[in-house]
């Protein structure tokens, strides 16, 4: 059951989130390409870090549950930030060059990708530790879940927009690490 919810949880909130960036990017690089490929390359390079940095660090540390704490309330705190000046800042360099606006699309999606790439090695870990035939059964399930999320982010923000989309987002990252407390039996 946390192989479900866990790798659910991931799945729809990371290309939520995604979704989201590619929404809000597109007008201010002004190219619905640059802003593709922009925000998809800055998520999944970001990422790629936060899941290196979790690897090394849990290596060193005997609470691999504190990084992933910390990596939620990096995801709750950029998100919620984003939700407040993310608007003004686009709105300010509008008028700028593109290269800029690329260097600063970068800049803005590089500590949420960061601490988006903490959860899934978290929770690959623990399974692999607990249960490792399960493992090809959480790629299948956060990949499916991946696909659905263009679906659920679509029904989501016709009716109520991107911001909730991404608090929806925000939401799955809560609930998943809420799943690892109720696993692990350890509070953080």
């Amino acid at each position: 059951m946390y192989t479900i919810g866990y790798f659910s949880c991931l799945g729809l909130g990371y290309l939520f989130l995604e979704i989201v960036f590619i929404q809000k990017f597109t007008l201010f690089l002004a190219n619905p390409i640059y802003s593709v490929s922009v925000v998809i390359a800055s998520f999944l390079i970001f990422s790629g870090l936060g899941s290196a940095y979790f690897h090394v660090n849990t290596s060193q540390s005997h609470f691999p549950q504190k990084i992933l704490l910390i990596a939620v309330v990096g995801i709750l705190s950029f998100s919620g930030t984003y939700v407040v000046f993310l608007p003004h800042l686009l709105t300010t360099c509008a008028g700028w060059a593109t290269l800029l606006k690329i260097i600063i699309t970068i800049l803005v999606i590089a500590p949420l990708g960061f601490c988006m790439g903490v959860p899934f090695p978290f929770g690959m870990n623990l399974l692999n530790q607990e249960a490792s035939e399960l493992v090809p059964w959480a790629y299948g399930i956060n990949g499916c879940t991946s696909v659905l999320s263009s679906l659920l982010a679509t029904s989501i923000a016709i009716p109520f927009g991107f911001r909730m989309v991404l608090l929806s987002a925000v939401c799955l990252y809560l609930l998943a690490a809420g799943t690892s407390v109720w696993k692990t039996g350890k509070k953080y």
